[in-house]
């Protein structure tokens, strides 16, 4: 009866710890939402919308491209630089949980350019985190530690930047390189930052990578001795997901010392927090190094049974990952029609701005030949005017000087005039003269 309703007390305590943050997780989605419909300003609206796909985060990676994908649209639409950058870092995010890494290394570079363009350092640093992580999932180590090193070279005036991350990313892609005391060297700095700091959870991380390093290395004792004091540190910390982890570190670590006991003991310990953090992956390798030992024990029917399970687990991690690449692809489809109607929108305004730059720039050659036809058309009415005032004037001074000459003209008749009058009150008149004329002649004649 005590066992029962101790269980009962454990279920209950289990499904608190579970369920509640789940309920809380859903009530934070329904608030923003419900804020996003109520918002008029654009701002605002892009991030509630970031905001969102944050929340969805890693358990819903579809949801996580739709919010992300609204936003940058939205963003780039409102010319929202901060709101694009931060668009494409979630994106770049949300590819890497999908496993589209050559798309998440698109986004992240875009997002890279802004930080670039915009002189953000805190946003490059974040960034170049992503594109680091990115590229060792695409198994290109070298180019991912450059990428990491740039945040070291950033940060190298700030003395209270916190390296150790960045370190222990530079140590897993040297370690992947097989290059182990190269691994050895950045996972030793990251070690030293979070015991300077005083990073208790971080140190056991820590010891966690080296013992993994270790291990690689086929340095069997001392990489159960790392895993031993990451378990250990966990342990009182209550870290269920790493506890789960260090734990079946350890049962490989020992597996290959042959202590399969200590081994079996440490895999049922990374069993049982796989199962209450709900960690199907956590469990498949569980029960994978279960069926290596039950093997080695002669014991058929318990493997047997652990192959069962690893061919369930193995179906629904298959069927979530379908489930998970249908929505990502219907997150793709819609992604592409909404991009695909905002480039039709985009060029639909494009083409409305070349026309109305065309209309203003033929508007503008118009009201230039105008105003050119009307200063033209008034320059050659001021020069006829201005001719035939000169003209006018021409002939005022003609019509005057003409009169003068006219004036001058009678008075020099009259002066004739007069002086014929006189010469012929002086003189006989011409008939006289001529009758008296051929009077002599006669004369003449007679003689």
């Amino acid at each position: 009866m005590k066992n029962q309703t101790y269980y009962c007390l454990l279920f209950f305590l289990l499904a608190f710890f579970i369920f509640i943050p789940h309920i809380q997780c859903e009530n934070k989605i329904d608030s923003l939402k419900k804020q996003l419909q109520l918002s008029s300003n654009d701002t605002v609206k892009i991030n509630l919308q970031l905001e969102l796909a944050n929340v969805f985060g890693w358990n819903d990676a579809s949801k996580m491209i739709k919010y992300a994908t609204d936003a940058r649209v939205a963003a780039e639409k409102s010319n929202y630089t901060k709101g694009v950058f931060y668009a494409y870092q979630i994106l770049a995010m949300a590819r890497y949980v999908t496993g589209e890494y050559d798309k998440g290394l698109a986004d992240a570079k875009m997002a890279y350019r802004i930080a670039n363009k915009e002189k953000q350092n805190e946003w490059k640093i974040s960034i170049l985190n992503t594109i680091g992580l990115l590229y060792q999932q695409l198994r290109k180590y070298k180019e991912s530690i450059e990428y990491f090193e740039e945040i070291i070279s950033l940060q190298k005036n700030n003395p209270n930047a916190d390296l150790s991350s960045t370190y222990n990313n530079i140590a897993n892609s040297y370690m992947s390189m097989n290059l182990f005391e190269k691994s050895m060297q950045y996972r030793n700095k990251a070690l030293t930052i979070r015991k300077n700091k005083n990073n208790i959870s971080g140190i056991a991380d820590c010891y966690n990578d080296i013992g993994e390093n270790f291990l690689l290395n086929n340095e069997i004792d001392s990489a159960i001795f790392y895993f031993k004091n990451c378990y250990k540190i966990k342990e009182e910390i209550n870290d269920e997901e790493m506890l789960s982890l260090s734990a079946l570190n350890l049962g490989k670590a020992l597996i290959k010392k042959k202590r399969f006991a200590e081994a079996e003991r440490y895999l049922n310990i990374a069993l049982f927090y796989a199962n209450k953090i709900g960690s199907k992956s956590y469990k498949l390798n569980t029960f994978n190094y279960l069926a290596i030992i039950a093997n080695k024990q002669f014991n058929y029917k318990y493997e047997a049974e652990l192959l069962n399970e690893i061919i369930r687990l193995k179906e629904d991690l298959l069927n979530e990952e379908s489930v998970k690449q249908m929505n990502r692809l219907h997150s793709e489809f819609e992604t592409e029609k909404k991009e695909l109607k905002i480039t039709q929108l985009l060029k639909e305004k494009q083409q409305q701005q070349i026309i109305a730059y065309e209309k203003e720039k033929r508007n503008k050659l118009i009201g230039f030949f105008l105003t050119a036809g009307v200063l033209l058309l008034s320059s050659f009415l001021l020069i006829l005017n201005n001719r035939f005032r000169i003209t006018k004037k021409q002939k005022v001074e003609i019509e005057k000087q003409k009169q003068i000459a006219e004036q001058k003209q009678k008075e020099t008749l009259d002066s004739i005039y007069y002086a014929k009058r006189i010469q012929n009150c002086m003189l006989p008149n011409e008939k006289h003269l001529q009758k008296k004329i051929n009077e002599l002649k006669k004369a003449h004649n007679s003689i």
